[in-house]
Formats: C-alpha cells, sequence, structure tokens
C-alpha cells in the first residue's frame, strides 16, 4: 500500500505548492522542493489526516523529512487502526 500513498501525497502536494512546482520524488526532502514552507507542510499534513482518515499527533509533524517517510508514518497508522 506505500506506493499507492506515496502516489496519492505526490498528488496531495503538487496541489497545496503555490505555483506549478511537481520537480520533485517521493525521496526528496521536503525542505528542498521549491515552495515548500511551514504553512504548506501544515497543511499537507491536515489534508492527509482528511483523506486517509487518521490523526497525526503533532509530535509527528516534523518526524518525517520526505514523502515516503510521511508515507510510511501514515501506512502505520493504518495497520495499527
Amino acid at each position: 500500500m506505500g506506493s499507492k500513498i506515496s502516489n496519492e501525497l505526490v498528488a496531495l502536494l503538487i496541489n497545496l505548492l503555490p505555483g506549478n512546482y511537481a520537480d520533485f520524488t517521493q525521496e526528496t526532502e521536503l525542505e528542498n522542493i521549491l515552495g515548500f514552507d511551514s504553512m504548506v507542510h501544515i497543511n499537507f499534513v491536515l489534508e492527509a489526516e482528511k483523506l486517509y482518515s487518521i490523526a497525526i499527533d503533532p509530535e509527528e509533524y516534523t518526524s518525517f523529512f520526505s514523502i515516503r517517510e510521511f508515507s510510511d508514518l501514515i501506512d502505520n497508522k493504518l495497520t495499527d487502526q
């Protein structure tokens, strides 16, 4: 399920970024994505919570540095449900 989540997260992030900044992969560190800032980060997490009907603890907001890591976090939460 991980790659499906990663692909969905890429699409979600593209929609959240200002402009058309789709030049990144699942492995790109979020801080290196053009247009990615703290507001995009918060909205990214909130939209993912809605999309997957999960709750992400505030401590976990900064526990991932790439889409792949965020995908793994979400996958673990879905598995634990």
